[in-house]
């Protein structure tokens, strides 16, 4: 874990009422954040938004705009690679679940080419997309899905 700066230490605590529940036996949460810390998604890198991961598979946010900034210029790109990322790793960590599988699928556009059993490269890629995130923001995911426009 890399450092936070002194005010960002605070926040080392678990947020209040974080209870991670995951069905698969293999999954290790923070396995998982770093899954999604070490990529990228819309051209942000997870490392340029969190400074690292708690147990709880919560990522430690950095100040930026850089993910607000990816979102507006294309929130439907944004959330697709970021349902790419999130089915990627929770596959590679044993954390794609059922109910996992079902959230992808419902907030899945359907201009969006992701396979929510499994992520999957696009014919030719190199893979890049799958890369994982820091999104800290499944969250943000059903956010910019419930987004007007």
């Amino acid at each position: 874990l890399t450092s936070a700066p002194a005010a960002q230490q605070l926040v080392l605590n678990e947020p209040a009422g974080a209870e991670v529940s995951w069905d698969a036996g293999l999954c290790i949460p923070r396995d998982l954040c770093n899954c999604k810390r070490n990529g990228k998604v819309a051209g942000v890198k997870g490392e340029d938004v969190s400074y690292g991961c708690l147990d709880s598979g919560y990522a430690l946010p950095k100040e930026t705009d850089k993910v607000t900034q990816a979102i507006l210029a294309d929130k439907f790109a944004y959330q697709c690679e970021l349902l790419k990322l999130n089915v990627f790793c929770q596959k590679a960590n044993g954390c794609l679940t059922d109910a996992a599988k079902a959230a992808c699928k419902q907030m899945k556009a359907p201009e969006c080419d992701v396979d929510c059993s499994h992520a999957r490269r696009r014919a030719g890629g190199d893979g890049a997309t799958l890369r994982p995130l820091a999104s800290v923001v499944v969250a943000l995911g059903v956010l910019v899905a419930a987004a007007p426009g």
